[in-house]
């Protein structure tokens, strides 16, 4: 179902806005929406919360992804809500209403690019741009039915662009086909982000433990056989048991909430009252990361360097791994936080890989035609290989807006 009214969608912020375009190219026509915490010249971003554009002044520039769609031909139509300081990957805690799913109205759309999502997936707009450091592009792409892409870390320009934790961060992009995301990532990437030639090696994870409900496997097991049947390629079995392990989540908060309360301290703890319950919650976690003793913060980065290294050498140079993006649907409206926490810290593991390796991951949406389900498939591949992953998602879509199976 899609509600094409930006106002029952619930995706924009309060002071949003159209921008036309400044230039003609690949996205002439195309119309765009544009997470809020990117810098647009005039306007201050909410980053999630009223209060935050209460303390802080308009932007005086455009942020570099901004200016390269307007001067592409693209249109922004609309400015879009997001979790509270994208503290969140449900999609539930913006400023004022939650913005709506419009494949799944009675569940969450995802977080904490939900306004780009919701935008995207009601038909408001032909490109999403949000941010993804814990899966805030993935999750949303595979929860609301979207193609998206991850790129690799630091190969879109962050100019411009709140910073949350900068070793994670990158700037990502959501559409409804496959075309479109390849068009809007391609001109959006660093020239030094280029194709490779080798014949991809496709690996699927032999096991998903406790991380991934049956049913979702099951479509991504029926996602890896479709992609072999169009490309006329191998599917390879690999243990990813080490990367899926429960103590990833904690470390991921770790690393993550130490950079995130180096930012961010100073605001926080002036206007803390400001932030909803779980959010708050989160901070005092990262201040008490940020607050251990330096060899546990050493530990820490060799864990990560280690993690990254191992999927390094299972993904190699001509590797793409078919992965799991959301462990089940997005939990019901109705949902419990205790409902919401589970989902978030399995998710989080998935998410983990693309995250920590810095690696570019593409989501496209499966179609399962006898459950009527539509489940988000992602494809990870080594870093500097955007492009090459594009043309491959581009070559299992097309213009389509699912892969259907059966």
């Amino acid at each position: 179902m899609k509600l094409a009214d930006p106002e029952r969608l619930h995706c924009f912020v309060p002071n949003s806005r159209t921008i036309r375009p400044n230039g003609e190219g690949r996205l002439s026509g195309k119309s765009a929406v544009v997470k809020d915490l990117f810098a647009i010249k005039g306007v201050t971003a909410s980053f999630g919360n009223a209060r935050w554009r209460e303390t802080h002044e308009p932007a005086t520039e455009n942020a570099a992804v901004v200016d390269t769609l307007l001067a592409n031909g693209a249109t922004i139509v609309g400015i879009t809500k997001m979790d509270q300081m994208a503290y969140s990957i449900i999609g539930n805690i913006g400023e004022g209403e939650a913005p709506v799913n419009p494949r799944y109205p009675d569940r969450f759309t995802g977080g904490s690019s939900s306004g780009s999502a919701s935008a995207v997936a009601g038909g408001i707009a032909d490109i999403g741009i949000g941010t993804d450091t814990a899966g805030s592009i993935r999750v949303p792409a595979a929860a609301c039915g979207l193609f998206g892409m991850r790129p690799t870390h630091s190969a879109i320009d962050v100019k411009g662009v709140i910073p949350w934790a900068q070793s994670l961060d990158t700037v990502g992009v959501l559409a409804r086909n496959a075309n479109t995301l390849a068009d809007t990532a391609d001109i959006l990437l660093k020239k030094g982000v280029l194709p490779y030639s080798a014949t991809p090696r496709f690996l699927l994870p032999a096991d998903v433990g406790d991380v991934v409900d049956g049913r979702t496997f099951e479509v991504v097991k029926k996602a890896g056989d479709a992609i072999s049947r169009k490309l006329n390629a191998s599917i390879e079995s690999v243990d990813l048991s080490y990367f899926l392990a429960p103590s990833i989540t904690d470390l991921y908060a770790r690393v993550q909430g130490r950079e995130i309360w180096a930012n961010h301290q100073r605001w926080v703890e002036k206007n803390s009252r400001y932030l909803v319950e779980e959010v708050r919650t989160r901070f005092k976690g990262a201040k008490a990361a940020s607050e251990a003793p330096e060899s546990e913060k050493l530990a820490d980065i060799r864990a990560r360097h280690e993690y990254t290294k191992k999927l390094e050498k299972i993904v190699g140079e001509d590797g793409i791994l078919i992965l799991p993006v959301i462990p089940e649907l997005m939990p019901l409206l109705t949902s419990t936080p205790e409902m919401r926490q589970d989902f978030r810290s399995r998710t989080v593991r998935l998410a983990t890989m693309g995250s920590f390796s810095g690696m570019p991951e593409a989501v496209i949406p499966f179609y399962e035609a006898s459950s009527k389900l539509t489940i988000g498939v992602g494809l990870m591949s080594q870093r500097a290989t955007d492009r090459r992953l594009l043309e491959i998602a581009a070559r299992i879509a097309g213009n389509s807006e699912h892969v259907e199976i059966r």
